[in-house]
């Protein structure tokens, strides 16, 4: 359900994890009133959107904590395999290969 309602245009703007629980808490506030029939509809549409929110959020948090982890696991892995080489750097698969020149057989004169 959350990633049918994260195409929605309400969920374009990046939200902050205290904005969706401020609209939780209006939404229950809200829930406990009792009012016309229009208005239980408007309130209950108004929860399940705070419901939305909050998934969304959590959500959102949950993929920035797996980046962090794997970025760390790469730096360690980087860490140790320049440790083992001798503190040389990168291995070379992740070297930038755009020092070397362009062959001249291949390229034309222009590229050296």
């Amino acid at each position: 359900m959350v990633a049918a309602a994260r195409h929605n245009d309400v969920f374009d703007v990046p939200m902050l994890e205290e904005d969706a629980e401020a609209i939780v808490a209006e939404a229950l506030r809200l829930e406990g009133d009792t009012g016309t029939r229009q208005q239980l509809r408007a309130d209950t549409h108004k929860k399940r959107r705070a419901d939305h929110m909050v998934a969304a959020a959590q959500e959102c948090r949950t993929k920035r904590k797996v980046d962090e982890k794997r970025t760390q696991k790469a730096q360690k892995e980087d860490e140790r395999v320049a440790e083992r080489m001798g503190g040389r750097g990168a291995p070379a698969s992740r070297q930038s290969t755009r020092s070397r020149k362009p062959n001249p057989k291949i390229f034309g004169p222009e590229f050296q």
